[in-house]
């Protein structure tokens, strides 16, 4: 994994810019794979082109990466950034059955990177048969001297075993585009490029 972020990130952050690396994914256990519906946008900003592939060894999980190219990547969907400023957005994702059912889920976003942190990731995990999500954004952790991965978890989950999860409750509903919004703002983890890649 750490060749393929160097490859696809390197070059960027040397130049001195920042990124958010989006790894969304959909438990869709399902023959037919072809009628989900799993995209997202930020804000009302244009995104390049994506693709549905299986990036985990689980092949239930529907992933969306970044086309660059003739290149699919193998992290996700990185997002470049300029450093030092700070970035609100609504994250909007639409998730259901092609041409039946879908539900739009809208939370806010707010990222900050810098020359010594230009990096953050944002999972995304999203369970179609439970209707459960959860997202996740790692940063470093010092313990005894030894560097370490933690997580912060915002869930919608009511009952989970998950240690200081934030459980986020729907603020607005909008019905007419079967649309979820939260108050939850998102903040994901700023990191080293060098602790990113390991």
């Amino acid at each position: 994994m750490r060749e393929e972020i160097v490859n696809e990130l390197g070059k960027e952050i040397t130049n001195g810019k920042g990124c958010i690396v989006l790894d969304f994914s959909c438990y869709f256990p399902y023959a037919n794979q072809d009628c989900l519906e799993f995209k997202f946008k930020l804000g009302e900003e244009e995104l390049e082109p994506y693709k549905y592939n299986h990036r985990y060894p689980n092949r239930d999980y529907v992933t969306i990466s970044k086309k660059m190219g003739r290149r699919v990547s193998r992290i996700g969907y990185p997002v470049f950034v300029d450093l030092n400023d700070e970035y609100f957005f609504i994250l909007e994702i639409e998730v259901g059955i092609k041409d039946y059912k879908t539900v739009q889920l809208g939370f806010p976003v707010i990222i900050k990177l810098t020359e010594e942190k230009p990096v953050c990731n944002l999972g995304f995990r999203f369970n179609f048969d439970a209707a459960t999500f959860q997202f996740e954004s790692y940063y470093e952790h010092e313990n005894d001297g030894m560097i370490g991965h933690r997580h912060t978890i915002w869930t919608n989950k009511e009952e989970h075993n998950i240690e200081n999860a934030i459980v986020i409750t729907p603020l607005i509903q909008d019905y007419s585009k079967n649309g979820v919004y939260v108050a939850e703002v998102l903040t994901p983890h700023p990191q080293t490029f060098e602790h990113f890649m390991c």
